[in-house]
Order: C-alpha cells, then structure tokens, then sequence
C-alpha cells in the first residue's frame, strides 16, 4: 500500500523519474494590466500573500525578463488586441480571442514557460 505522499509524488513525475511540472525557482516580478492603481496594490497584496506560503519572493523586475508574472483583466476579448506586442509573447492569442468570444467565456488561464 502507498502512502499519500507516494501517490503525490507520482502523479507529478513522470516515468523517466524527472518532475512534470516547471518550477518557479526565482522571485515573481508581477505585472498587472487592466484594472486602476487601487486594484493593483490589492492583487499585488494577495499575491505577496500566497507567495509568502510558498516561500516566494516578490521583487519589482526581474533582471532578465523585467515582468515575469503577467495578469491581463479584461471586459471584453477583444481587449487583448489592444495590448502592444501580445502577439509576440502569445502566438495565435488573436484566434484565441476569437474562439473565446464564440465560446462566451468569462475567463481563461494560460501558463507558459
């Protein structure tokens, strides 16, 4: 029989023994687009929140990517083609936007590495 931890463990390595999933090794550079200067202090709070939890450090910029953490709020998807060289950093968000739109939905998480 296998304990919790075990079956944890499994599900998140694969079968070459190397864990699935990246790794956030260094402090979160966060970026927060889409809301007023009072809306960001108060994600930028809850975020220093859950970071603390994982023992993540929150810094201003990265010393390589500048923004390393991007949050886009929106009220319409065809925001997002308003926003300057998305394209570049989200290839085929343009289409994704669209289908987003046909699909009516209210939200949508993309994690890239």
């Amino acid at each position: 029989m296998t304990s919790d931890a075990e079956r944890i463990t499994q599900l998140f390595t694969g079968a070459d023994g190397a864990f699935r999933f990246a790794r956030w090794g260094r402090p979160l550079a966060p970026m927060v687009y889409g809301t007023d200067d009072a809306g960001v202090r108060i994600f930028e709070r809850e975020l220093r929140s859950v970071a603390g939890l994982a023992g993540l450090e929150i810094i201003e910029l990265d010393p390589e990517l500048a923004a390393n953490f991007l949050i886009f709020f929106v009220n319409d998807w065809t925001e997002l083609a308003a926003v300057p060289s998305l394209t570049k950093l989200i290839p085929g968000i343009d289409k994704l936007s669209e289908t987003l739109v046909e699909q009516g939905a209210n939200q949508y998480r993309l994690f890239a590495f």
